[in-house]
C-alpha cells in the first residue's frame, strides 16, 4: 500500500518504484523495506512527532527531529509526510470522512485513538501552522532552524477550545449563581419648598 500511496495513481511510477524494491535482493519485501529503500519517514517517526507536537513534549520532537537529520531524509518530503499525518487526523474528526484516509486499519486505529483527544479546531490549527512552516522551508538557508522554532510555535499554541464550548460554560456559571433578591424602590419625598416671599418696595411719594 506504501507504494501505492508513493506512486500517486501514476502506473509508471508504481512500476519503477516496484523495479527498486526487486532490485533490493530480498524474497520478502516488507514495509520497513520500503520505507528504508525510498528514504521515507517511518509511520513510528511521524507517530512519535504526532503526539509530541499535541502532548506539548518538545524534547519529543526535538531527539524525533535529530533522528530525521541523522537518516538523511528529503526534508521536504518529511513535511509532507507530517502534514499528511495531521490531515488524518483532522478527517478522523469529521463524521463521514473515515473513507478519505488512506491508511492500513491497524495505524488507523491509532490515528483515531490520539484524535480523540483533541478538538477539531486544535488539530486545524497545528495543520494550517505546518503548512505555513513546508512554505518557509522552500526558501530556508538553515532547514532544521527552521523547523525547531515552527515546532516551537505549534507545541504554544496548546488546545484550542470552540467558542461554542466557552459560551455552554458561561451560561453554565450563570445559571449557577443565586438570583439576586428583588428590591421596591421607595418614592422619592418632594424637597420642601424654598421659595423666597417676594417683598414690595414702598411707592414713592409725589411731590407737593
Amino acid at each position: 500500500s506504501r507504494i501505492v500511496r508513493e506512486a500517486g495513481g501514476s502506473v509508471r511510477d508504481g512500476l519503477s518504484l516496484l523495479d527498486q524494491m526487486f532490485s533490493f535482493g530480498e524474497t520478502t519485501i516488507t514495509s520497513q523495506d520500503v520505507v528504508e529503500v525510498l528514504g521515507l519517514v517511518s509511520r513510528e517517526v511521524l507517530m512519535r512527532l504526532s503526539k509530541g507536537l499535541l502532548e506539548g513534549s518538545l524534547t519529543e520532537v526535538l531527539t524525533a527531529l535529530a533522528d530525521i537529520f541523522s537518516f538523511g531524509l528529503d526534508i521536504k518530503r518529511f513535511a509532507d509526510d507530517l502534514m499528511a499525518s495531521f490531515r488524518a487526523l483532522v478527517l478522523c474528526k469529521i463524521d463521514g470522512c473515515m473513507g478519505l484516509i488512506d491508511l492500513p486499519a491497524e495505524e488507523l486505529t491509532e490515528y483515531q485513538s490520539l484524535a480523540a483527544n483533541y478538538t477539531r479546531e486544535t488539530l486545524h490549527l497545528k495543520l494550517a501552522l505546518l503548512m505555513a512552516m513546508a512554505e518557509e522551508l522552500r526558501f530556508a538557508s538553515q532547514p532544521r532552524l527552521t523547523l525547531e522554532t515552527a515546532f516551537l510555535k505549534i507545541i504554544e499554541t496548546g488546545n484550542v477550545v470552540p467558542v461554542s464550548t466557552l459560551l455552554g460554560h458561561l451560561k453554565e456559571i450563570l445559571d449557577s449563581l443565586p438570583a439576586c433578591p428583588s428590591t421596591t424602590l421607595l418614592p422619592t419625598e418632594q424637597p420642601a419648598s424654598t421659595t423666597t416671599p417676594k417683598i414690595e418696595a414702598p411707592a414713592a411719594k409725589s411731590p407737593e
